[in-house]
C-alpha cells in the first residue's frame, strides 16, 4: 500500500492522541450532561449500541451489543441486565428467532440516546466552531467515512 505524506503533521499520531485524549474523558462527560452522573456510562454505552445495531441491522441482541463494544457476551449480557432494570431497555422475542431476545429501547432509553447525540453534536460543533461552513461540512463528511470504514467488521 503506498504511503502519502500529510500536508502538515501526522494525522495517524493526531488521531491517537485524540482517542487517547477522550477515551476517559468524552464518556463521563456525556454522562454527567445526560444524567448527571458519571456513573451511568455503562448505560449510556449500551444504549448507544443498542440505537445504533438497530439503525445498521434492525434487530438487537446481546451478541450485538458485545460485539459493539468489543466485550465477551457475558460482560454485555450483565451491562443490558442493569439497563433493563433502569427501565432504558426491554426484552422482547425476536421476530426471526422466539428462541432469542430482541432488546428495545423505551422511551426513557430512546431519551438517553437524543441526549447523548445531543451532547455529542454540540461537542462537534464546539471544536468547529471558528471553521469555516464548507471545512466544517467536508470534515464531518470525511470523519463519518472514516469511522465507517474504521467499525466495519
Amino acid at each position: 500500500m503506498e504511503s502519502t505524506q500529510p500536508v502538515s503533521g501526522d494525522p495517524g499520531v493526531a488521531l491517537f492522541r485524540l482517542i487517547r485524549h477522550w477515551a476517559r474523558r468524552a464518556p463521563q462527560r456525556s454522562a454527567v450532561v445526560a444524567t448527571g452522573s458519571a456513573r451511568d456510562v455503562p448505560r449510556i454505552l449500551v444504549v448507544e449500541a443498542v440505537a445504533t445495531a438497530r439503525e445498521q441491522a434492525g434487530s438487537v441482541d446481546v451478541t450485538a451489543v458485545a460485539r459493539a463494544l468489543g466485550i465477551d457476551h457475558s460482560g454485555a449480557s450483565r451491562m443490558v441486565s442493569d439497563a433493563v432494570q433502569a427501565g432504558l431497555l426491554i426484552r422482547s422475542t425476536a421476530a426471526h428467532d422466539t428462541r432469542h431476545a430482541a432488546l428495545l429501547l423505551t422511551g426513557e432509553g430512546e431519551a438517553l440516546v437524543a441526549a447523548a447525540r445531543k451532547w455529542q453534536y454540540e461537542v462537534f460543533e464546539e471544536f468547529t466552531r471558528d471553521w469555516s461552513d464548507e471545512d466544517r461540512a467536508c470534515f464531518g463528511r470525511l470523519l463519518v467515512r472514516f469511522c465507517a470504514a474504521a467499525t466495519a467488521d
